[in-house]
């Protein structure tokens, strides 16, 4: 059976089993209500590129994203990882990531209690996994 009305990639379903999270073709996360069959763009994140480094908890989703790449002088800047609070609506950035995501694989875990990070980036030829406790 078919979910979603458009092309998906990563999903996840919340914790309670109602909803089915989803990032689309257009680097929007994407929410599908089970039971109604309603689709729609995360509130709150609808302005925001979410891309395939995200996580859902039952409180968060935590994302990489492009919201501040460019620095003001026009030089890049490291990967950020935010969290976006569920309740509140609210974003706020967690750490800068020390590599270079490769956009082809997903890699953005979060433990379901909130207390550790992990990402996978890369640093050379090969990939490196960054684990980020304590950021409280």
């Amino acid at each position: 059976v078919r979910v979603t009305l458009g092309e998906a990639r990563e999903a996840l379903a919340s914790a309670d089993g109602e909803y089915l999270y989803f990032t689309g073709t257009d680097k929007k996360l994407h929410l599908h209500h089970l039971a109604t069959g309603k689709e729609e763009l995360v509130a709150g994140l609808e302005e925001i590129d979410i891309g395939r480094f995200w996580d859902l908890t039952d409180k968060a989703i935590y994302f990489v994203s492009e919201i501040d790449k460019m620095s003001q002088d026009g030089e890049g800047r490291p990967p950020v990882i935010y969290r976006f609070d569920l309740g509140k609506r609210t974003v706020r950035p967690i750490t800068t990531i020390e590599g270079v995501l490769p956009e082809w694989l997903p890699g953005l875990s979060v433990t379901p209690d909130e207390r550790m990070i992990a990402v996978s980036y890369l640093t050379t030829l090969l990939g490196d996994i960054q684990l980020i406790e304590n950021w409280k």
